[in-house]
């Protein structure tokens, strides 16, 4: 816990022995509570901290009562890399992208905010792994799931239903989302990728406007030339 005015660690705090790796971190809207991920490949967990000054207190309050991982065969890795928070809903949900390799695709677990009880969770198709980023659209109800693959792919979740609704596949070179943003004023999707890897050229990260309508193609090319009068 660090104060930002005098930019000094006020308190610390361990967490249970295997609790290694932090995976992702998120604070709710009054600043009472932050909610951290462990990147344990076996038994990775949510924690609920109590984070308000006026409480006198920097603690664990809840902790989930077991692993998050659904599925229990094959082998891989059960990173937790992505968070987002929903208190529009309900009591309030939070969103968690778990990583995956190997046999077990990428999952998407759905936890009430309050007890940490793990609400359901979604096993996306075969060769969805690594979800490492997700956005959410509160309104619209719709969470997006941003995959390690290559090439890059987002997956789209129908929160009402909690079902993966579609997917749309990024360009060749575009491999490995990274983050992703909603703005909720335009409708759009911002996605960050991996550039490829050519020889020993390396292409540089791009930064993709995607529109909200997943149906709707677009199409674009660009000849940046060589840095004469063709560029």
């Amino acid at each position: 816990q660090i104060d930002t005015s005098t930019f000094t660690i006020e308190s610390r705090i361990p967490l249970a022995s295997g609790s290694m790796d932090y995976g992702a971190q998120m604070m709710d809207a009054a600043g009472n509570y932050g909610y951290f991920t462990t990147c344990n490949s076996s038994s990775p967990k949510v924690f609920k901290m109590d984070i308000n000054p006026a409480s006198g207190t920097y603690k664990q309050v809840v902790t989930t009562s077991s692993a998050l991982e659904v599925a229990t065969t094959g082998s891989g890795n059960r990173c937790t890399r992505s968070m987002v928070m929903d208190e529009t809903d309900g009591p309030g949900y939070i969103y968690i992208g778990q990583r995956s390799s190997g046999a077990i695709p990428g999952q998407i677990h759905k936890v009430r905010m309050t007890d940490l009880v793990k609400i359901s969770s979604i096993t996306l198709p075969a060769g969805f792994d690594q979800v490492n980023a997700l956005a959410i659209d509160k309104i619209g109800r719709n969470l997006y799931a941003g995959l390690g693959t290559i090439p890059g792919k987002i997956a789209k979740v129908d929160l009402t239903s909690f079902t993966h609704s579609a997917t749309i596949s990024l360009n060749a070179t575009e491999d490995k989302v990274k983050t992703l943003g909603f703005d909720p004023a335009t409708n759009y999707l911002y996605a960050a990728v991996q550039g490829a890897i050519y020889a020993n050229y390396i292409q540089p990260d791009n930064i993709i406007k995607i529109a909200y309508d997943p149906r709707l193609q677009v199409h674009t090319a660009w000849d940046l030339g060589v840095g004469d009068s063709t560029a």
